[in-house]
């Protein structure tokens, strides 16, 4: 869709800026260059969408009362965000406004710019947002679920957009609570949801392709573990798509999760439900915050969380699908063990499709980081070989 001035969608990466050096603990993130927006505003018969531009050297952040301002981003000696953020508002930008008439109840445009191979967050806590995000304010509902179904009909168009994340900022009392209490108001979407920022992330995928992707995966796990005589029927373990997971300060769905059915019912040392095996999958632009996904289960489980398997497709040059498992091990890079002491939560595995090929296969998730106990002699490790995945990439790649 061709893009025209006064769009009511602005990308996050317009509205905050990428600190040159993040104090999150999270893996570092590629810088961006700064530019400058002016503010717009765009009133529609329907209702009225305030889009928020801010200067490059802002950052968009939240007041104690929840209203939004623009705060400085922190020093690299800075550490503590949220007090920053809830004291210093001096720096509040005056700015001019646009207002432009549509008759659509939909942004005419939800184009993000284009951010090339890279991806960036705006981390506060523990809610990170990839600047790439499109920005919808105080919609009503009926005009976000139109923003997502075009977003979702956008990412399978032959020219996808760069994103596919949408950010929802004051969204009212009202539809904030109807969004927290009803998990199945968005169908196809998954969301992080922050109550003390009172926004959410939504992120869009197409249809076809993600319940392809899932599907297959999930088959293959369940036909392994049935081998080893570990049945979902039979209670050994508790599989959900999507299950909406409290963390330490954000609420977060998966695209699929698994965990031994001590541990969900909080008897294993797991407590409130959270997950032994988490599914992450995305577009290739969107690689940063899926890893910063992965950290996230690993930190909200108090590093019970111990395995997630990130799987991200790509459409060009060519048809690509990347599956990464992230678990706990040392780090290959004995400097950062020197450093940092611990066994840190990285990338311990790469497959990859593509030219018709599958590169680096099987996959292989260790059965103790899952279960949490030793296996027995009928027990092993889940490994997905290279048919399998052949058949679950061949499920998205076009023949």
């Amino acid at each position: 869709m061709a893009s025209r001035a006064g769009a009511a969608g602005l990308t996050n990466e317009e509205a905050t800026m990428g600190s040159r050096e993040p104090t999150s603990t999270r893996p570092k993130l590629a810088e961006t260059p700064s530019s400058s927006h002016s503010l717009q505003r765009i009133d529609s018969p329907s209702t009225r969408l305030q889009t928020t531009a801010v200067s490059a050297c802002k950052l968009l952040t939240t007041s104690p009362a929840g209203m939004p301002f623009n705060q400085k981003a922190p020093t690299r000696q800075c550490t503590d965000r949220r007090r920053d953020a809830a004291t210093d508002s001096s720096s509040v930008l005056a700015h001019s406004t646009t207002t432009t008439t549509t008759g659509s109840t939909v942004p005419s445009e939800l184009q993000s710019s284009n951010l090339g191979n890279s991806s960036h967050c705006v981390d506060l806590d523990d809610f990170c947002v990839p600047l790439g995000a499109r920005v919808l304010s105080a919609p009503p509902l009926r005009q976000l679920k139109a923003a997502l179904e075009q977003l979702k009909d956008q990412l399978s168009s032959p020219n996808p957009p760069s994103s596919q994340y949408l950010l929802l900022q004051d969204p009212g009392e009202n539809l904030f609570s109807k969004i927290k209490d009803d998990e199945e108001l968005f169908p196809g979407v998954r969301l992080t949801i922050s109550s003390l920022r009172q926004e959410v992330l939504f992120k869009a995928m197409p249809g076809h392709q993600h319940n392809s992707i899932v599907g297959v995966f999930i088959e293959a796990i369940t036909l392994q573990l049935s081998a080893m005589g570990l049945a979902h029927v039979n209670r050994a373990y508790a599989a959900r798509p999507s299950p909406r997971t409290q963390g330490k300060s954000v609420a977060k769905e998966p695209d699929w999760w698994l965990s031994p059915t001590d541990v969900f019912d909080g008897k294993g040392g797991g407590g409130d439900s959270l997950p032994c095996l988490a599914l992450e999958v995305g577009v290739s632009e969107s690689y940063s915050q899926l890893r910063n996904d992965a950290q996230w289960w690993y930190n909200n489980s108090d590093h019970l969380t111990k395995t997630v398997v990130i799987i991200c497709t790509t459409r060009k040059p060519t048809w690509r699908v990347d599956v990464e498992v992230w678990s706990e091990g040392p780090s290959s890079n004995p400097h950062q063990t020197q450093n940092r002491p611990g066994t840190p939560f990285r990338r311990s595995q790469r497959v990859t499709y593509r030219d018709g090929q599958v590169h680096g296969a099987p996959l292989v998730l260790n059965f103790e980081s899952i279960f949490r106990r030793p296996r027995n002699q009928h027990e092993g490790d889940i490994i997905i070989d290279a048919p399998f995945l052949e058949v679950m990439c061949l499920r998205v790649v076009p023949s």
